[in-house]
């Protein structure tokens, strides 16, 4: 992992990330896989797992198949907000703007 020389930076750069990750709901995960899985349901199998530069989802659908979503978690501000940016940007069909 990135070292952090300064503890302020260090602290805005993880609060930066927990708030993203706290920002991605459990049913949208399985809705985006739903949508590369010709639209079959799915369900989380098992908990996320964080790692520094990922987390991953572990979702199960209704076929049997299993698959992982990676989420790419920035260790930067720059990349972290812009993530952030790219995730809210996204046109959701199952929500209205």
């Amino acid at each position: 992992p990135q070292s952090f020389r300064d503890g302020v930076v260090q602290a805005r750069v993880h609060r930066e990330r927990d708030g993203f990750i706290a920002s991605i709901k459990d049913e949208d995960v399985c809705h985006l896989a739903s949508i590369y899985h010709n639209d079959d349901s799915c369900v989380l199998f098992k908990p996320s797992v964080r790692g520094s530069y990922n987390i991953c989802y572990f979702v199960e659908f209704t076929t049997g198949d299993k698959w992982v979503v990676r989420v790419l978690l920035s260790p930067t501000r720059n990349h972290s907000s812009l993530s952030m940016a790219i995730w809210k940007s996204l046109t959701w069909p199952w929500t209205a703007k």
